[in-house]
């Protein structure tokens, strides 16, 4: 018998670039990144970022190519991985994804 992983939908490794912005905490506001995808699915897109960023942090993510449209997004998960670099799991809110 098989065993899972953990992950229920497929994920497809692709570096798009985008902009993640702060959405909720005072200090996080000011929060403004150009970075890029490592990998996106339907629900959710894990980033490289230089910034640790907590747990539940809700942020506005802008493609910087195609849709300009911002998609709300929380933090799931942020994993350091080399001195001053991050990869960070992000779930789009309900209902939004990428266009």
């Amino acid at each position: 018998m098989a065993t899972r992983t953990g992950r229920v939908e497929k994920r497809i490794d692709r570096e798009v670039p985008m902009q993640i912005s702060g959405l909720q905490k005072p200090g996080f506001t000011d929060l403004v990144e150009k970075t890029t995808t490592e990998n996106v699915s339907a629900h959710g897109v894990r980033v490289l970022t230089r910034r640790a960023l907590p747990a539940q942090e809700r942020l506005l993510l802008t493609w910087l190519i195609g849709s300009d449209r911002p998609i709300p997004a929380r933090v799931v998960y942020c994993q350091p991985l080399a001195e001053g670099v991050f990869g960070v799991g992000l779930r789009f809110e309900k209902g939004e994804g990428p266009a």
